[in-house]
């Protein structure tokens, strides 16, 4: 499922946006929690609301020869920090 299609000669550290359905997002996650044993910054990712616009932040090791991805870690999860009043 997860599967690099480019490689990314020029980047030491590729950055993909992946933009969807919250529904599918959350689904997404959990498998990434479940079948990739990535790290959450907490346990409850299926019970958290996720705003809408609300941004999360996954992190990998991209193997460059194989374009296999691994190691994920979720430094932020579900932030709507910029939807707030100032």
């Amino acid at each position: 499922m997860l599967a690099i299609t480019t490689k990314c000669e020029n980047e030491s550290s590729p950055h993909i946006l992946v933009t969807s359905h919250g529904g599918f997002l959350r689904q997404l996650f959990i498998f990434l929690v479940k079948e990739h044993r990535c790290q959450m910054p907490s346990e409850d990712v299926d019970k958290y609301f996720m705003n809408n616009t609300s941004v999360t932040k996954v992190h990998f090791d991209l193997n460059k020869e194989s374009l296999e991805a691994t190691d994920f870690t979720c430094s932020v999860l579900y932030c709507d920090q910029h939807l707030k009043d100032n």
